[in-house]
């Protein structure tokens, strides 16, 4: 029987768990040696005596013994080597010198390693300057050749004499150095990983390690991803000069949002923002064009057009229509965490919401791998692309291209939606060179069949909305009739005004963000109040939540006088358009707020608002004004009876 020095029955459930190794990457002479040495190991751990095992395999009695201990030695993890422990000439441990460094030895194997093993405090001096682990270090990531400079400072102070090791060596210890911060730099990475940049350390912390959380789907729909992704070109605005000419002033880079079906990569909805940072109204914008049908877009482009196969599932498929998604994937950043977002996707659409962690694309892969896409076979071939960097040659007067050739956002929206359908009618490799909606077709056909919206949601759908809480203002005692202010102004309204039990109560108001010229009030039961009326000013055109936060804004910081014949939107554009030759941020909010006049144009007609006026009888009695009387009126007294 074998030695009684090891449990055998231990070393049989430790075997079970021994690294492998794969013998067809050896040599024949290096498969014969692990052969004999693995055949030593397997009998003595199977029962044999040492006796019977060194004639089977000629070997000393002490080796199986010897390579059984390789094979239980742990790895800088903590976890026993196995059978790579009898590879041959693989070194199990790290060469430790104990031969002291002089003038008289010519070799300097392991003289870093064991001047480091002598002088404990040197060794943490050199790491700590390194990794910065402990805080008094204040210097950011000190380059090698400056800790060098340090190390030689510290060996000097710890009384290391001229002829002793590092100094009496020609490079004194330095390419050792640096061989021994690489290898610092390997073993403690959750430390050096803070000298990378952002990008780097971002993937360090969120790759690599665990099980993959995203199993592959099937079914359409079932899995959808969103991101936002700044589009790499430069686009211009027009701006009025003094002299009444049109320049074309570059802008900064905007925001394209898309949402792709994981399994089939089509995209089902995108959404463009001039916006510096895109918002919650930009999300809940994409999600809401991937849910409503696609209607196709007229170009201004000469010779621009959709691809065969239309390039949308809606336009493609119209059974596809209001088909609704069941999750969807976002990355955990403030803007998607927004309470009336949270709320509007997943109880009105009834999808479940996965954050992810902050800037991690590599979790949303599929969407980043269109954006290259998009941007390879797109923008990145427009004259005023920013290319991929600094350094990228294309990036060289992409401004002065962009106003040269008029770049303006319209072109890039149309651009937009030409690439994106040409993307979903493409085969792509990874779906066996089918394209996204030939995939979607397929599978919708064999009773993929996706869910849809109801009925009853899908008239005068919008994400949109939202809902906020106001108190009810006024008082009978000084005549002033029931109102609310939202964002700073005041709303009225016929049956509003006349609810006197509302004094000082809170009700609901449900926002539409893309037009405050009239807002929807609720009583605290639910019951609808009605519409209410946005005071005089701002009802002579239609305008956004962001667009009048901002003018506001720049009323308080500008001390801006509006009289009550001046349209503030008037007023806004006029100030962007000079502040737009000087700053870029100015010029995208500029080029906002262009869309929005274009957007609504032949639509906007100014509301009429339910202002207090005194009646011409009694100075003490207000009554509310009706359209008869307001036809009967003159301009100055319209104006006068929304101001006073």
């Amino acid at each position: 029987m074998a030695s009684k020095k090891y449990d055998l029955f231990q070393l049989e459930e430790e075997r079970k768990h021994w690294k492998t190794v794969n013998t067809d990457c050896l040599t024949k002479e290096m498969y014969i040696i692990f052969m004999q040495r693995k055949q030593a190991v397997d009998m003595y751990i199977d029962g044999y005596s040492l006796s019977v095992i060194s004639n089977s395999i000629n070997c000393s009695a002490s080796s199986p013994i010897k390579w059984l201990e390789k094979c239980r030695k742990k790895d800088e993890y903590g976890s026993p080597y196995g059978y790579c422990g009898l590879l041959p000439y693989k070194h199990l441990e790290q060469y430790k010198r104990t031969k002291t460094v002089t003038d008289l030895v010519k070799t300097f194997a392991g003289a870093m390693t064991k001047l480091l093993h002598d002088y404990p405090e040197l060794k943490e001096y050199v790491d700590n300057l390194y990794l910065k682990k402990d805080k008094t270090v204040l210097e950011k990531n000190i380059t090698k050749k400056i800790i060098f400079e340090k190390f030689l400072w510290k060996c000097k102070e710890l009384g290391i004499r001229e002829y002793e090791y590092p100094f009496n060596t020609k490079n004194m210890g330095e390419r050792a150095l640096y061989i021994y911060l690489n290898e610092l730099e390997q073993e403690m990475s959750n430390y050096s990983i803070s000298r990378q940049n952002k990008d780097a350390r971002q993937k360090y912390s969120s790759t690599g390690l665990g099980m993959p959380i995203n199993y592959p789907v099937q079914r359409p729909f079932s899995r959808v991803q969103i991101d936002g992704h700044k589009i790499d070109c430069i686009l211009t605005v027009q701006v009025e000069n003094q002299d009444g000419e049109i320049q074309m002033v570059p802008i900064k880079r905007i925001w394209l949002l898309t949402l792709i079906d994981v399994a089939t990569r089509t995209i089902l909805g995108y959404h463009l923002t001039v916006n510096e940072e895109y918002n919650r109204f930009d999300i809940l914008s994409c999600i809401q064009n991937a849910v409503v049908p696609h209607e196709k877009m007229h170009f201004q482009i000469p010779g621009l057009h959709y691809p065969e196969g239309e390039g949308y599932h809606s336009l493609a498929m119209p059974e596809l229509s209001w088909a609704v998604f069941d999750s969807i994937e976002l990355d955990n950043a403030l803007s998607h965490h927004a309470k009336d977002s949270v709320k509007q996707i997943s109880e009105y659409l009834n999808v479940v919401m996965n954050f992810g962690p902050v800037s991690t694309p590599e979790r949303r892969g599929i969407i980043e791998r269109f954006f290259q896409s998009l941007e390879t076979r797109g923008f990145h071939r427009i004259v005023s692309t920013t290319g991929t960097g600094i350094s990228d040659p294309r990036r060289e007067k992409c401004e002065s291209e962009a106003a040269n050739y008029c770049i303006s956002f319209q072109h890039i929206l149309e651009l937009t939606e030409v690439l994106i359908a040409q993307y979903n009618v493409t085969p792509h490799s990874s779906l066996n060179n089918f394209s996204p909606l030939e995939v979607l077709r397929q599978r919708v056909e064999r009773g993929m069949v996706p869910a849809y919206l109801e009925q009853e949601k899908q008239e005068n759908f919008t994400l949109l909305s939202y809902t906020v809480t106001r108190t009810v203002r006024g008082s009978i005692q000084t005549g002033r009739r029931p109102y609310v202010q939202f964002e700073g102004v005041e709303y009225r309204s016929d049956e509003l005004s006349s609810s006197y039990d509302l004094y000082g109560e809170t009700i609901n108001l449900l926002i539409n963000p893309d037009d405050l010229r009239t807002v929807t009030a609720f009583r605290n039961d639910g019951s609808e109040i009605g519409i209410l009326y946005v005071a005089g000013k701002w009802a002579y055109t239609k305008h956004s939540l962001a667009q009048r936060r901002a003018i506001s804004q720049y009323i308080r910081k500008n001390n801006v006088f509006i009289g009550p014949l001046d349209d503030p939107i008037t007023i806004y554009h006029d100030y962007l358009n000079n502040e737009a030759r000087k700053h870029k941020a100015a010029g995208n909010k500029l080029a906002a707020l262009n869309m929005e006049r274009t957007k609504n144009r032949k639509e906007n007609t100014p509301v009429v608002d339910f202002n207090e006026t005194k009646s011409k009888n009694n100075g003490n009695t207000h009554n509310m004004l009706s359209d008869q009387s307001l036809d009967n009126m003159i301009q100055s007294d319209l104006f006068r009876s929304f101001y006073e």
